[in-house]
C-alpha cells in the first residue's frame, strides 16, 4: 500500500465478506520499518469481530499508547467494552488511523460470511521521504525545493503574461 525512502512499509490484508462473501474487505493493516512493527487485525472470536492491536509483537490494550522507537507511536484512540476499536499509528510524516467499522446489525443480514472490516485513513503530516511507492507514489508531489529549481514550473512574474 505504501513504501518510502526511510524503509517504512504499510501493507494491508484483504478478505472476502459482504453479501454472500462476494465483497472485498480490509481485515488487517501492518506497518514495519526495520525491526519495528505495528499491526491492527480484525479476528473473529466466537461470534464477535475483535480488533487486535500489536506493537512490536505485544498486545496494545484499550486506551494505551506505545512508543515503538524510531519516532513511531501506536495509540488506541477509541475503545468499546474494554477492547480497542480504533488505533492511530504515527510516524513523523504520516498518520494512519485504523477504525473497526461498526457493523450494521439487521435481521436481514444473517449471512455469517458478511463479517466486519476496517476503515483506513492516511494523513500526510509533512513531506514524505522519497522515493515513495504504493498508493501515494504516483500522486505524491515533488518537494518544494525541486519545484523552485525548475524555471519551467515557476509562476510568471511578467504582468503581460
Amino acid at each position: 500500500m505504501y513504501t518510502d525512502g526511510k524503509g517504512t512499509k504499510l501493507s494491508t490484508t484483504f478478505a472476502a465478506g459482504g453479501y454472500s462473501g462476494k465483497a472485498t474487505f480490509i481485515r488487517a493493516v501492518q506497518l514495519t520499518r526495520g525491526s519495528l512493527g505495528a499491526s491492527a487485525t480484525l479476528v473473529k472470536v466466537n461470534n464477535r469481530w475483535v480488533l487486535k492491536v500489536l506493537a512490536n509483537g505485544r498486545p496494545v490494550a484499550a486506551s494505551q499508547t506505545v512508543n515503538l522507537g524510531g519516532n513511531i507511536v501506536v495509540k488506541v484512540t477509541r475503545a468499546q467494552n474494554g477492547r480497542p476499536v480504533e488505533v492511530v499509528i504515527t510516524t513523523p510524516y504520516l498518520s494512519i488511523r485504523v477504525a473497526q467499522r461498526a457493523r450494521y446489525y439487521s435481521p436481514n443480514v444473517v449471512d455469517t460470511r458478511y463479517g466486519e472490516w476496517l476503515d483506513v485513513y492516511l494523513t500526510v503530516l509533512r513531506p514524505l521521504p522519497l522515493p515513495v511507492g504504493g498508493l501515494l507514489g504516483e500522486e505524491h508531489p515533488l518537494p518544494p525545493a525541486v519545484l523552485l529549481q525548475s524555471p519551467a514550473l515557476m509562476p510568471s512574474t511578467d504582468a503581460n503574461a
